[in-house]
């Protein structure tokens, strides 16, 4: 038979005596072993490439390497095949491979959370277990079918009898089972790993795979002839005690990079290797097996739309989290293998199971994007601003820290806002961390504490861990302190070009109104101490404010002290628009404790100072002409006065500790404005308040924003924040949520290089 003589060959050894007088191994295999290697990992890593618009997992790409050499494609070239299976080489790349795999299952344990499975919800519980029964009975039924499409005359497609249980056992479990890692991986790509879907789908899918090896280490060694079946679950059990008791990290560290870059390829690429297309396509029943197939696809769906219906949720949501629980991983992987090997399943059923693992595998993440439309979940998130929050009404901040210092920076800024019992503070505070490796993000992932009120999850590794004990421990005796004020927390590990997207999702999870930032510079209260740059949490500030689903501040601290040693003392530059009277709804609030002095200080643009650039100007006319950008500024400029009216008959008129002035500039250089902000600072204050102001147009802002260094914190923000202006100021700069907001840094950018031309 011809696909017999793909899978066959001999293996001789000689006495043990005589291991020294074999081969050269270092000229004839391991040159081979290399060229294996090595194909495999290039062809993998160019077929995630390509893929990679739709989020498919690496192992898929590494299955698909080995397609490539099947007799579907290359494997139709004798001397294709020659070279990189040839007899000689063949036991030496079986061997790596599966010693790859016992380390990447290893792994894989040590990746799973203990606790999490232990304390499981009865929501993610439920999902689980309906998603492993409902699978178990419908397979039955669905290889039952299969097997009576299959051609009765062709002897090698026959499951001999006595296997006959053991195809449906493992049928049945490469079903029901879900790839915990590779769909961990998929919710941090799709952005949803710390999303309620993303937690539920997670849970489900540990509990599912704690199950599958629980079920594989039971039953399997028992379903297989000839092997000792109590070997394999004492040394299971010693593995399962070993994950619970080890500091899983450091393994973690050392061990998977290579172990999936490296050594785990070769294993998936051999899996792929055995699909044989034609040899399927030849049966006369072939399309009603493709049809068996994507049947495969409905069981977990199924499942899990009616488990989460009884739960309240969404049928939508029950169709994603039935997609994401599809996905397969190295469980299903092994036990077709350990099928193929033995003969369980017949080559025709042993092809269907493995192209659904790969459809199913391949199809979540295009489906969860077009069916659960993560970026539309949140419409209310347009009335997430300060401003339009009763004061009755809890406020809810994402603090994001990247160490303990930034949260007690963040503390006070928190302390400041004013918590009582009418008005509390609900903090969510996110640690962010780097993601260097990918086992961190699923370890994180299952830290389910969402409704602590002092945190309590553990980190990943040994330093993000003693960062991520000490802001605990800050926020703690923060709630301590302030009975008005709760707070959860988690870290929120993910690549720093991306990690924006994660705190998008913190937000609208915990529907916050602000999110708070931290300056990416660290200001030494030591004289002559050098300042700490970390650019990349620049770049992270400024991605946050290009689509934050609500209000941001950027707090740049250079000693704020407590409120419990101190009376504050702010002060508020109010010049107009949608972010200063944002920052002034936020000043307003601070200003209603009874030891905080508030100073607003409105600038009244006069004269040539509220000329519009000519930039401003061309693009008003093409694009909605001067009629509409007159009723916008008429518009803007009643919305201020409104602002300013309220704010002088509720604060100044009653409370003696609030005094309010006016300023009055006519120049349109830029010289004025940063004469007049150090005249306003001689007092001395402890906090500036200040809105980020994007969307000024005059031609004086214009100018100013040609020397700005950081254009994120908009003009004034980036004058205080200056070392070269002379405050010891801390420094809160805010942006207001608005519709459209995604076009701030870009047209920042465009009126810098378009006041060239004035």
């Amino acid at each position: 038979m011809e696909m017999a003589n793909y899978a066959c060959y001999n293996v001789s050894f000689g006495p043990s005596n005589n291991i020294w007088m074999a081969d050269d191994i270092m000229i004839k295999h391991v040159p081979l072993l290399c060229l294996q290697i090595a194909y495999d990992i290039l062809v993998s890593r160019l077929f995630y490439f390509v893929l990679k618009p739709l989020h498919v997992p690496l192992i898929i790409a590494q299955v698909l390497a080995g397609f490539t050499l099947s007799p579907s494609l290359l494997g139709n070239f004798e001397w294709v095949f020659s070279l990189f299976y040839s007899q000689y080489g063949i036991l030496a790349v079986e061997t790596f491979a599966n010693l790859g795999i016992m380390y990447y299952v290893f792994l894989s344990g040590l990746e799973m959370n203990s606790d999490t499975i232990l304390r499981s919800r009865k929501k993610g519980t439920s999902i689980a277990i309906a998603g492993i029964v409902t699978p178990m009975l419908f397979g039955v039924g669905f290889l039952a079918l299969q097997q009576k499409l299959i051609d009765k005359n062709d002897v090698f497609a026959q499951t001999p009898k006595e296997n006959q249980g053991e195809a449906y056992l493992f049928w049945c479990l490469a079903l029901s089972v879900t790839g915990f890692p590779v769909l961990a991986r998929i919710l941090a790509n799709l952005k949803l790993l710390y999303t309620k879907l993303g937690k539920d789908a997670l849970t489900a899918a540990m509990l599912t795979d704690a199950y599958g090896w629980v079920m594989f280490t039971l039953l399997i060694p028992y379903s297989t002839r000839g092997g000792k079946p109590y070997l394999s679950v004492i040394s299971t059990l010693m593995f399962i005690v070993f994950c619970f008791a080890v500091f899983a990290d450091v393994v973690l560290e050392l061990s998977a990079d290579f172990v999936s870059g490296i050594l785990c390829p070769v294993y998936f690429a051999g899996f792929g290797f055995r699909f044989n297309l034609p040899f399927l396509l030849k049966q006369k029943n072939a399309g009603l097996m493709f049809l068996v197939m994507l049947l495969l696809c409905l069981p977990k769906v199924l499942s899990s739309v009616i488990v989460t219906f009884f739960f309240g949720m969404s049928a939508r949501d029950g169709v994603a989290i039935g997609l994401l629980l599809n996905t397969k991983g190295i469980m299903a992987v092994i036990l077709l293998n350990i099928a193929w090997d033995k003969r369980i399943l017949d080559p025709y059923a042993f092809m269907v199971m493995m192209l659904a693992i790969i459809v199913m595998t391949v199809m979540v993440s295009p489906l969860i994007n077009a069916i659960y439309k993560p970026k539309f979940r949140f419409m209310q998130s347009q009335l997430r601003t300060v401003q339009k929050l009763r004061f009755d009404v809890e406020l809810r901040i994402v603090a994001c820290v990247h160490n303990a210092k930034h949260a007690n920076n963040m503390i006070h800024v928190i302390e400041a806002t004013n918590a009582t019992r009418l008005s509390p503070i609900h903090v969510s505070v996110a640690h962010l961390v780097q993601l260097t490796r990918h086992g961190t993000a699923i370890l994180v992932s299952q830290m389910d504490n969402s409704n602590s009120t002092i945190g309590g999850a553990e980190a990943t590794n040994y330093g993000s861990q003693l960062e991520f004990e000490s802001i605990t421990n800050a926020f703690e005796k923060l709630v301590e302190q302030y009975n008005a004020i709760r707070f959860d927390i988690s870290s929120v590990i993910s690549s720093y070009t991306t990690i924006h997207e994660d705190i998008y999702n913190v937000a609208e999870e915990k529907r916050a109104i602000l999110i708070l930032l931290p300056f990416h510079k660290d200001y030494s209260t030591i004289e002559d101490a050098p300042e700490i740059i970390h650019n990349e949490h620049c770049e992270i500030n400024k991605n946050v404010l290009q689509k934050a689903p609500c209000s941001v501040g950027i707090f740049v601290d250079r000693g704020l002290g407590s409120l419990l040693e101190i009376k504050l003392r702010i002060i508020m530059i109010f010049i107009g628009g949608p972010d200063d009277r944002e920052a002034l709804s936020i000043a307003w609030r601070m200003a209603r404790h009874p030891g905080t002095q508030l100073h607003v200080v409105r600038i009244n643009l006069l004269g040539k100072a509220v000329e519009e650039t000519k930039l401003k100007m061309e693009k008003s006319k093409s694009r909605h002409g001067m009629l509409s950008t007159v009723i916008d500024n008429v518009m803007q400029k009643e919305l201020d006065e409104e602002c300013i009216i309220s704010f002088r008959h509720k604060a100044v008129n009653n409370n003696d500790s609030i005094l309010y002035s006016e300023k009055e500039v006519h120049s349109n250089t830029g010289e004025e404005i940063p004469t007049l902000l150090n005249d306003i600072d001689k007092p001395g204050y402890d906090l500036y308040i200040v809105g980020q102001g994007s969307g000024k147009n005059s031609v004086i802002f214009s100018r100013l924003l040609e020397w700005c260094d950081h254009p994120e914190l908009g003009v004034i923000g980036d004058i205080l924040a200056s070392t070269n202006f002379g405050t010891q100021s801390s420094v809160l700069i805010v942006q207001q949520y608005l519709v459209g907001r995604k076009h701030v840094m870009r047209k920042c950018h465009e009126v810098k290089s378009g006041t060239e031309n004035l």
